[in-house]
């Protein structure tokens, strides 16, 4: 690696810090005030309409979701060759960063599907209307969150 490639790694690393900060400390929040208050109840009961049948579409939707949540599965292999001792470094980092990232999608969903919006109002942003049916400044910082990710 030579000067310049290491100070883009070292920026974009750094930016992506930041911008990982900016966007999960108001759903870590989110969640702590949720959760607690959540009613246990939504999150044991199914819903027929979230997946329904393929006539509607929302199964096809579903599975769409799942793919898209595991899209850059195939990125440690075209970082592999700059990584230093690949072999323990992305197993080690994997082992880690899979249930944070499994936490980051479950633990937010566990918030929004706790409180009484019925399921058929959820759409894009619908976190930030929970948000702010809880406060307004918490509602505020949801939103530019999703906005800033």
């Amino acid at each position: 690696l030579d000067n310049v490639e290491i100070s883009i790694i070292v920026t974009v690393g750094t930016f992506s810090e930041y911008a990982a900060t900016v966007t999960m400390v108001p759903f870590v929040i989110f969640c702590l005030v949720l959760i607690p208050f959540g009613h246990f109840k939504n999150w044991i009961t199914w819903r027929s309409a979230t997946l329904g049948s393929t006539s509607d579409g929302s199964a096809l939707s579903f599975i769409n979701i799942l793919f898209w949540n595991y899209n850059g599965f195939d990125s440690p292999a075209n970082i592999s060759g700059r990584v230093v001792n690949p072999v323990t470094t992305i197993p080690k980092a994997l082992i880690l960063l899979v249930p944070l990232v499994t936490a980051s999608y479950v633990l937010p969903l566990l918030a929004a599907t706790g409180t009484d919006t019925p399921f058929s109002s959820y759409h894009n942003g619908t976190f930030g209307v929970i948000a702010m049916k809880s406060h307004w400044a918490l509602g505020t910082i949801v939103t530019v969150s999703m906005v800033v990710s």
